[in-house]
């Protein structure tokens, strides 16, 4: 609704040759993230393509995104194929430690116990 001066840029084209996508880590799994662990990427709208990269930066302070607490992952990622657009959404799995497949099934009942103790 803002009028424009002559010469003003109404708007800008990006080149997609090149996108940035932000991983969303919960805060309840920070702790089992670290910077360069790997991560396997696959956007919803290619259920069959999936993309191995590493996390090579994980910004140190929580955001409030979607009503939860999450740590945002930035990762750089080559578009020649015009794959990736502006606002689309998917999934990512980020590999932290091996545990025993106990652990899996354990971590969240130990976690409210020790929470609960105080320890």
């Amino acid at each position: 609704g803002a009028p424009l001066e002559v010469g003003q840029a109404l708007f800008e084209i990006a080149s997609l040759d090149k996108v940035s996508l932000e991983i969303e880590i919960p805060e309840s799994e920070i702790s089992l993230v670290e910077e360069d662990s790997a991560v396997q990427l696959r956007v919803d709208s290619a259920h069959a393509y999936s993309v191995d990269s590493c996390l090579t930066r994980i910004y140190p302070s929580a955001q409030l995104r979607d009503e939860a607490n999450v740590f945002v992952a930035p990762i750089e990622l080559d578009n020649q194929d015009g794959l990736y657009r502006p606002g689309m959404k998917g999934k990512a799995t980020v590999y932290g430690p091996t545990r025993p497949w106990v652990w899996c099934y354990l971590r969240e009942a130990f976690e409210r116990i020790t929470w609960l103790l105080g320890l």
